[in-house]
Formats: C-alpha cells, sequence, structure tokens
C-alpha cells in the first residue's frame, strides 16, 4: 500500500527526479569508462595518477547509478506504470542495487574464486544463479556488440531507453516540466552509421587512435 503522501502527482514526480538521477549517473558513468576502454585497448601500459582516479571515480559514478536505477524502479512500481521493462533487466538492477549497498556482507563471497560460500538474501541468491561466474562488482564492464553493462545483462543502451521512455511518459502528462530535461552530453561512443564500431570509444582529448 502507497503512503496517502504520495499523490499522483508526488508519485509522477518521483519518477521524474528517478529517471533524471539515473540519465546523469549513467552520462557521468559512461564517460569515465569510454576513455578507459580507449586506454586498455591502445595504451594499456599507460599508469597514472589521473588514470587510478578515473578508475576509481567510475565506481563511484557505477555505485550511485544502480542506487538511481533502483529508485527509479521503486517509484515506476508506485506509479503502477505501465512502461514495460525487460524482467531480466529490471531483477539484475535491483540486485546490482541492493549489493552494492551490502557490500561488506557481499563482497567476500562474490569476488572470490570458487564462491567460499552462498550468498545469505534474495537479491544475492537469484543473482548468484544467474551469474555463476560473474562478480557484480565490476564496474567497467564492455563489449563492442552492445557496449556499456551496468550488470552482466543490463546493457547500458537498455538503461538509457528505458529512462527515455519514462521521461516522455511523464512530459507528456505534465507538460510543464518539459523544460527541465536538459540536452544530453555528446555520447563518449562513436557514432557509426553502419553500427560496425557504434560502441567504440572515442579517443580521450589528445590522444591519438
Amino acid at each position: 500500500m502507497v503512503n496517502q503522501h504520495f499523490n499522483d502527482v508526488e508519485i509522477d514526480n518521483e519518477v521524474f527526479t528517478w529517471a533524471l538521477a539515473t540519465r546523469l549517473q549513467m552520462d557521468r558513468w559512461e564517460a569515465l569508462l569510454a576513455p578507459e576502454v580507449w586506454t586498455q585497448m591502445y595504451q594499456p601500459e599507460t599508469k597514472s595518477p589521473a588514470r587510478s582516479m578515473r578508475i576509481r571515480q567510475a565506481r563511484i559514478e557505477h555505485h550511485f547509478c544502480l542506487t538511481a536505477a533502483g529508485h527509479l524502479l521503486k517509484a515506476l512500481k508506485m506509479r503502477q506504470s505501465q512502461i514495460t521493462i525487460d524482467p531480466v533487466v529490471a531483477a539484475e538492477l535491483k540486485e546490482g542495487r541492493d549489493l552494492h549497498e551490502h557490500w561488506d556482507e557481499n563482497v567476500p563471497i562474490f569476488n572470490t574464486t570458487p564462491r567460499p560460500s552462498q550468498p545469505k538474501f534474495p537479491s544475492g541468491k537469484s543473482y548468484a544463479a544467474r551469474n555463476p561466474d560473474e562478480s557484480p562488482y565490476f564496474w567497467l564492464r564492455w563489449d563492442s556488440e552492445v557496449g556499456p553493462k551496468v550488470m552482466p545483462h543490463v546493457p547500458g543502451a537498455a538503461v538509457h531507453d528505458l529512462v527515455d521512455r519514462t521521461l516522455t511518459a511523464i512530459v507528456a502528462k505534465h507538460p510543464e516540466m518539459a523544460d527541465k530535461v536538459l540536452p544530453r552530453p555528446e555520447s563518449p561512443w562513436r557514432d557509426d552509421p553502419e553500427n560496425v564500431e557504434r560502441w567504440w570509444p572515442r579517443s580521450p582529448a589528445g590522444a591519438e587512435g
């Protein structure tokens, strides 16, 4: 049962807020992930404080991305939204959010190979069953076919699509919110019209490759 404080307008506002937060975090994370992927491919021996900080910051932004996405899922559930979400995408976003919040209990299990024990709680159990060999705590996950991956079965494109559809639905109901949807920054991935290298990272400023 939804608390009576959350009338339809309040719930729509929460959905809108967490959709914007999720998009902001995705943009921040991808802006750090893409140059790191480029460096791994073209200059893997590079060692610098700036690169170390970029990797660490990518971890932070990835964590907060899952937090925002988890809140978005909760708000959409409160709204009883008709917006469709792939069940596995929804499950892994929720699991990722839960496992990152309770990292102290779960990192020793998921970041040890082979896993020394099974997770105790539902999110950990369902994630482990779907991903017997992959840790939820990898924030530099990417491949050339689907691009950045927020979780093993959650391409970043799927998150952006969910956010875009959510914002469109809210603005259609509340046109006065349209001016709060700011333009997104330039994608850090190459935009190949033939989709051959769509998910190849752009060269960082001043780099060759």
